[in-house]
This record gives structure tokens, sequence and C-alpha cells, in this order.
């Protein structure tokens, strides 16, 4: 029995198809979290009880997308200078109605696409996405519930 190369796949858990569907649940927690992102203040900040306060900066606005940033912030006072962390920029696109992270800062280290056909760094900057928006939810933040 021969056997060609197309028929030997490595079975894969982080398909196209699965990756448009962690955008989609991003989309969701966002819309959870920020409320209809086209109407968010250039700047907010949502305190929730014994957390640290979660803010978020509108990076750009389109008709069909609005860029944010979204961080933690710390006074490090010892260097007179303000830390962000995680500090994450995200796409979300109102009609595909999807949201993407377009980069990071995670543990000191920034986290910038290589190339546009990552999927893997893709999938894994996105996954981290995805739980540290339910934690966010899970703490009762939000900016503009709608």
């Amino acid at each position: 029995m021969v056997f060609c190369s197309e028929h030997i796949r490595r079975p894969s858990s982080r398909r196209f198809t699965q990756l448009m569907d962690l955008y989609e649940q991003n989309y969701i927690l966002l819309r959870r979290l920020l409320g209809d992102a086209q109407n968010l203040p250039d700047e907010s900040v949502s305190r929730s009880a014994d957390h640290l306060p979660l803010y978020c900066w509108v990076v750009e606005r389109s008709p069909f997308t609005t860029t944010v940033r979204l961080s933690y912030r710390f006074e490090n006072h010892s260097r007179r200078h303000r830390e962000y962390e995680p500090d994450l920029t995200l796409r979300i696109y109102h009609d595909a109605r999807s949201g993407e992270a377009m980069s990071a800062i995670v543990n000191g280290k920034p986290r910038q696409m290589r190339h546009a056909s990552n999927m893997e760094w893709r999938w894994q900057l996105n996954r981290f996405l995805n739980r540290w928006l339910r934690y966010c939810l899970h703490q009762g933040h939000g900016f503009n519930p709608s």
C-alpha cells in the first residue's frame, strides 16, 4: 500500500474557519465589554471594585472598523512612569461582526504580526484576547454596555 503525502495530513484544531469562529466570539465579548464601539469616547476607563482599572483608547475610526487599545495601567513610582500590561491593539469589524487582536505587549514583550499569513501567531494572540476579555467581564468591567 502506497501513501501519498496528501493522504497523510496532521489533524489541525486551528483551521482558518475555527480562527474566524474565534474572531466572532471575540466580537461578542468586545460588544459586551465596550458596547457599541462606534460610539466609544476617545478615552475611557472601566472601574470595578477590588480590581485594576481597565483603560480603552480609540486609535482609529472608519465606517466599517474601529481600532482600539485595551490595557491595564500600572503606576511605577520608582521609575516615574506608567506601564501598560497587557496592552492589546484590537480591530473591530462592524460589518463582519468580528474582533481581532492586531498586536500586543504581554509579559513585557511586544508581540506583533510578523507575516499576514502566520495563522499560528493569530491563533495564539486571539486566544489570549478571548481569555482576557472573559476575565475582564468576570471582574465586572464594562465601558458602555448595550
